[in-house]
């Protein structure tokens, strides 16, 4: 081999090693969101209640914040990303947490309007179309007091869309209906940790 075909050579060999190595993340600035995603994860395994988990999810996303100053490179950026997707699908189930922790207030409440629309007819000369459609508000009223636990409503009582109707559809989440009542189940909290996880491993596959 040539002098010129060496160096030839040698120089094709640099370039290859060099794209190598500008293509690979720099591991160390992901350790403090790789570590405060891996304690939610690890919680949530051993369980955990709200106040620990929004503490959890807050560490996640200040790392996110911090690190996003730091990427350079189009595969660092796509790390972030997957990071930053496992924090959204954390927030959304924060957000579930939080309507299934008002849910039992909600349901007192239908209890008083299903009350009141009962009574109010009481003593009131009502056309048969009045008398129907009090009857049917209060039946579902009634209803919806009657929801268990194990379900979250996509509406309030007063027929409105909550925050848990936009999640359902973004994240593709299961719907039922639960005594004429649309509704997603009360794991769909967990549904989401699992999707979240499966964002950080496709964040510490680019890694790897």
């Amino acid at each position: 081999m040539t002098r010129l075909s060496s160096l030839t050579v040698l120089c094709v060999a640099c370039v290859v090693g060099c794209s190598k190595t500008a293509d690979k993340p720099r591991s160390d600035i992901f350790e403090k969101v790789n570590r405060a995603a891996k304690a939610i994860e690890g919680s949530a395994d051993i369980g955990l209640g709200h106040e620990k988990f929004q503490a959890l999810l807050q560490d996640l996303s200040t790392e996110i914040s911090v690190c996003q100053d730091k990427v350079k490179s189009d595969v660092e950026k796509k790390v972030l990303g997957a990071y930053s997707d496992a924090l959204d699908r954390y927030k959304a189930s924060d957000t579930l947490w939080k309507l299934k922790l008002a849910f039992p207030k909600l349901k007192d409440e239908a209890m008083k309007r299903g009350a009141s629309s009962s009574l109010s007819g009481v003593g009131k000369k009502e056309s048969e179309e009045e008398k129907t459609k009090r009857t049917e508000q209060t039946d579902r009223l009634l209803n919806y007091t009657r929801l268990s636990s194990k379900a979250l409503p996509l509406t309030d009582h007063y027929g409105s869309k909550t925050e848990a109707a936009a999640i359902a559809d973004k994240y593709g989440l299961s719907k039922i209906t639960v005594v004429g009542w649309e509704c997603i189940e009360a794991d769909s909290i967990q549904v989401l940790w699992q999707m979240a996880a499966e964002k950080v491993k496709e964040a510490n596959s680019l890694l790897n």
